[in-house]
């Protein structure tokens, strides 16, 4: 369940400002969705499969990719697409 403080700390993250009857609403609608989705989660039967998630590194060992150079853009490809650049760097409005 999310509470208040949680609530309004992910208000503060959001750059959000509730009134109290909105953050009563959110925070029901929040919590429904969670024992909506913990409802369906526990309904799944993994007993079964417990095994067949584990994989043992020690035993098949580390499966990578051979590393290839391969053609990359350059930059001014890159930069092309950009609605603006400057000096190498994407000009993007502040935050």
């Amino acid at each position: 369940m999310i509470d208040t403080n949680t609530l309004i700390a992910l208000e503060k993250t959001s750059m959000l400002s509730l009134t109290d009857l909105q953050r009563n609403d959110v925070l029901a609608h929040l919590n429904a969705r969670l024992a909506q989705a913990e409802t369906h989660l526990s309904a799944i039967h993994v007993d079964i499969a417990k095994d067949s998630l584990c994989v043992n590194t020690l035993t098949i060992g580390n499966v990578l990719r051979k590393d290839e150079v391969v053609q990359t853009f350059t930059l001014d490809d890159v930069q092309a697409d950009a609605p603006e650049s400057r000096d190498g760097y994407f000009v993007v409005p502040k935050v």
